[in-house]
């Protein structure tokens, strides 16, 4: 028999604000429908309920919302403390407890329940903070040294790490060490089955008055000056963009008013519209010919997956381990399913753009490239894959699933 699942959140249903939310949801939704019962532990950030059962076996427990005071500064070493309170009486049947933060890990283990304890965190601490030595006008990857601490002793203590990407995996033994257990990694998925029908392209574009036949580049998540939004207008204002070229930015964030800032500063004001953040962004994918993720930090990219999986292709600069962190090369077939830059500069991206401005038939060819390729990672397949790594008598920090690249590669390879 399966043991419950214990979600520790942050952030929980309806408090979405962001990929480990929109992760969170998906496993924990997939998780119930198999008849596993889920109890979702997280802070009330809004008028949901106290306690709700969402769907059948799926509950959510909201306590009451942490209050530092003048510990503001150490809020999270003060949100270890207030997680070991509200868990104390939580976990004696908790079954499997999966934490993504450092906080609530840390908690876990100082109650004793160390062996049950799977840490999956969003990201490297050390690694954002060392993009922010990079790029120090990258602001917000100036992560506090303690919660750095903390994030090397959950991944240290725990007793199993299960991460999204191989590059987060290196992060992780690059920054804190070498673990006897090291990180499996488990790709993220997109949701499939909501995609079934697609918004009409059409329709779509009418809603922003967009052109029927221009190129339209898209960037859809929050407006964080290390998702390199700067690079992106830096490349589209290096060459004189066609009339009906448009870049759709969808979200919002602390860098919006600089973008718009650099927007009229670039001349670019007529190609490019802000949209705001969208609780449903399918219209957006449906809109645009091309998802441009020009991150300086990403552990995974959610959005990537969910735009493949609507036939949208991507551009996205590869990992190089010293000033971008990211693992699109893992999620990406260069020139099949969108396009590898191997610097994360405004020339390297200018050059894609402009050539598709030319042939922005070919993002049709690699967006059904990407549908195919996503159409086979479901988020029902991740919690197989989740169950399978924590139900196995193997050592699950010797597991390692193949990036998504690398998996469909290797299907074509078996079906020729």
């Amino acid at each position: 028999m399966i043991q419950p699942f214990t979600i520790l959140a942050e952030r929980f249903w309806p408090d979405v604000h962001g990929g480990v939310e929109t992760r969170l949801f998906h496993m924990a939704r997939e998780l119930a429908q198999r008849g596993i019962v889920v109890n979702v532990l997280t802070e009330r950030r809004s008028d949901a309920p106290p306690r709700e059962e969402l769907m059948p076996g799926l509950f959510v427990r909201r306590f009451a919302r942490m209050d530092c005071g003048r510990l503001w500064r150490w809020r999270n070493l003060v949100r270890v403390q207030w997680w070991r309170r509200n868990l104390h009486d939580c976990l004696s049947d908790a079954g499997h407890i999966w934490a993504t933060h450092p906080a609530s890990a840390l908690a876990v283990i100082a109650l004793g329940h160390r062996d049950r304890l799977i840490y999956n965190p969003a990201a490297c601490t050390a690694g954002m903070r060392h993009i922010f030595r990079v790029h120090p006008h990258i602001t917000t990857m100036r992560m506090p040294h303690h919660l750095c601490v903390l994030d090397r002793l959950a991944y240290r203590l725990s007793h199993r790490t299960i991460v999204s990407s191989r590059n987060l995996a290196r992060q992780f033994t690059c920054f804190y060490g070498v673990h006897d257990r090291p990180p499996a990694v488990l790709p993220l998925a997109a949701r499939t089955a909501d995609l079934a029908v697609l918004p009409n392209r059409s329709s779509a574009r009418r809603r922003w008055n967009l052109p029927d036949d221009g190129l339209v580049l898209g960037y859809v998540g929050r407006l964080d000056p290390c998702k390199g939004i700067d690079v992106l207008l830096e490349a589209m204002a290096s060459q004189p963009l066609r009339s009906t070229t448009r870049l759709l930015l969808v979200g919002e964030g602390p860098d919006e008013a600089r973008l718009r800032t650099l927007v009229d500063q670039l001349h670019l004001s007529r190609h490019v519209i802000f949209t705001g953040r969208l609780d449903d962004p399918s219209h957006a994918y449906s809109a645009i010919d091309l998802l441009a993720m020009p991150s300086h930090y990403e552990a995974f990219g959610l959005a990537a997956v969910e735009a493949m999986a609507m036939g949208v292709p991507v551009l996205a600069p590869r990992g190089n381990d010293r000033d971008t962190l990211t693992a699109f090369d893992e999620i990406i077939e260069h020139e099949r399913t969108g396009w590898l830059v191997d610097a994360n500069h405004p020339a390297a991206l200018a050059t894609v753009i402009h050539a598709l401005e030319r042939a922005p038939g070919q993002c049709r060819l690699l967006g059904d490239n990407a549908r195919r390729q996503m159409s086979q990672r479901s988020w029902r397949q991740y919690v197989s894959e989740c169950l399978e790594m924590l139900t196995s008598s193997h050592d699950v920090g010797n597991t390692s699933t193949a990036p998504l690249a690398s998996i469909a590669a290797h299907a074509r390879s078996t079906a020729a």
